[in-house]
């Protein structure tokens, strides 16, 4: 096991690890990160969220000991609301994601942690010889990231590695809400955020189940849809909005163009199709135009109240 020394740098880390049903996997990943950080300078602490687990996950986080403590959810919200839960919970500026299953090797935290540089807000881990099925994980990730790599323009080329360090201030920009972890690097990216990759180990799972499938792909698409126009959306709606219902209007008159070529085939019988098409469009225009309005007014209602906590925490640790 790689320990840091005394002489290396100082560095105070908040860890955050979303928990579903790992109870076999907490301790022996509490131990890792013991040994990882027990005689450094770096002050650390380590937040295990429990995503209301139905198994013993939260009895095992109960019996860590400090700097380890934990918090548990309500209702299980998904890995976005527990990670983000897990921030909100947090004392330092430099927040460490990982995972619980043991895939993510702890000792990467260090070289992470050293990329960290001033001008660097986000670093990224790249699995390097995945310990994962190819078709049913590698291939479909393969697919995921190229096609994020085009819409986006994102230089991350894993996005599916939880294995992160970022600056706390990042997520003041971006909250993690939904399935949002899937495309964090673009939520990010999109944010401003300076971004880094770097290559870090992967092992094989040994307990618990995995809890994703071949479903994430199409997951993984509406997900990264929502990213590329969610910005738009959500700092000048009514210009998304807008240019739908100039589209719409725009297919309307080119269809209505078409339409009266054909009449001469059709005789009036064709009048009636027409109108019913002129009237849907501007019924449509007028819905997106409020449609844009209203969200215009819930974005800035929410820019004001802040309300932007979407889970309860049941209880946490002593």
């Amino acid at each position: 096991m790689e320990i840091i020394k005394k002489s290396d740098f100082t560095e105070q880390i908040s860890i955050v690890l979303p928990v579903y049903n790992e109870e076999e996997n907490i301790p022996i990943l509490a131990k890792e990160i013991e040994e990882c950080f027990d005689n450094s300078n770096i002050k650390w602490e380590c937040i295990w969220v429990d995503d209301s687990s139905t198994d013993k996950s939260w009895k095992v986080i109960n019996s860590l000991k400090k700097p380890h403590k934990g918090i548990r959810l309500v209702a299980n919200k998904g890995q976005s609301t527990a990670i983000m839960a897990g921030i909100d919970e947090s004392k330092h500026e430099v927040i460490v994601m990982l995972d619980a299953d043991l895939q993510n090797d702890p000792r990467d935290i260090i070289k992470m942690l050293q990329e960290l540089k001033s001008d660097v807000d986000v670093v990224c881990g790249r699995r390097i010889d995945r310990s994962d099925p190819f078709f049913t994980k590698r291939l479909p990730s393969l697919v995921a990231n190229y096609l994020a790599r085009k819409v986006s323009k994102v230089s991350v080329n894993d996005l599916g590695c939880t294995l992160r360090v970022c600056r706390k201030s990042v997520f003041d920009r971006a909250r993690m809400t939904g399935e949002m972890h899937r495309v964090l690097a673009i939520y990010l990216f999109f944010a401003g955020a300076k971004i880094v990759e770097i290559p870090v180990k992967h092992r094989p799972r040994i307990y618990g189940k995995s809890k994703y499938g071949l479903i994430r792909i199409l997951k993984f698409v509406s997900d990264l849809i929502l990213a590329k126009y969610i910005k738009t959306i959500e700092t000048k709606p009514m210009y998304f909005f807008g240019a739908v219902a100039l589209f719409n209007f725009t297919l309307t008159v080119f269809l209505t163009i078409l339409t009266l070529e054909f009449k001469k085939y059709f005789g009036s019988e064709i009048d009636r199709l027409i109108y019913i098409t002129i009237y849907l469009s501007i019924v449509l225009s007028i819905l997106l135009i409020s449609f844009g309005l209203l969200a215009e007014l819930i974005v800035r209602l929410f820019a004001v109240t802040k309300l932007d906590k979407n889970y309860l925490i049941r209880e946490r640790t002593v």
